[in-house]
């Protein structure tokens, strides 16, 4: 069966979305813990009260575990379909 040589290993496509969604959520996590620390939910941090830190403070933790399982079996994947995705590269025409 011919692969066409334009089409990229599907797992990097998830593992490239996947980091930067996490780089993305922990981030905000990050924010939101640091303006907890200085200031705490006070009328004097205005970001306090954000949707997004509100969100996160209930479901972030597990937001996180799960991009990094789907980091894991991604990157997985990498390692195992890499040699098939580069087959065609090593072989003369």
């Amino acid at each position: 069966m011919r692969r066409l040589q334009s089409l990229p290993n599907p797992f990097y496509v998830v593992l490239i979305a996947t980091g930067l969604l996490f780089f993305v959520t922990a981030s905000a996590y990050f924010m939101m813990s640091l303006a907890d620390l200085q200031g705490g939910q006070t009328a004097a941090n205005p970001h306090a009260f954000h949707p997004l830190f509100r969100w996160l403070n209930l479901h972030g933790t597990m937001l996180l575990i799960g991009e990094l399982i789907v980091l894991a079996i991604a990157t997985a994947g990498v390692i195992g379909t890499d040699s098939y995705w580069d087959a065609d590269d090593k072989k003369p025409d």
